[in-house]
């Protein structure tokens, strides 16, 4: 759960672009976060938060070495 953290807490420092490189995978495991933290996220929003840095998230999956 220290990915959620670090997508969470660095959109609430006001970060409004964020590029993640891991492995396959990775994107999915960011959408299913954002499922997952939609309240707190429409909470933040709500409040003035804006979607930049949140929602455009961008990742770049790596193949694992030695994956078929």
């Amino acid at each position: 759960m220290g990915y959620a953290n670090f997508l969470i807490s660095g959109w609430v420092e006001r970060r409004r672009e964020q590029t993640n490189v891991g492995p396959e995978g990775t994107k999915k495991m960011l959408e299913l976060l954002i499922d997952m933290l939609e309240d707190e996220i429409a909470c933040r929003m709500s409040l003035g938060r804006p979607e930049a840095g949140i929602y455009d998230v961008k990742i770049i999956e790596t193949e694992v070495p030695g994956s078929i």
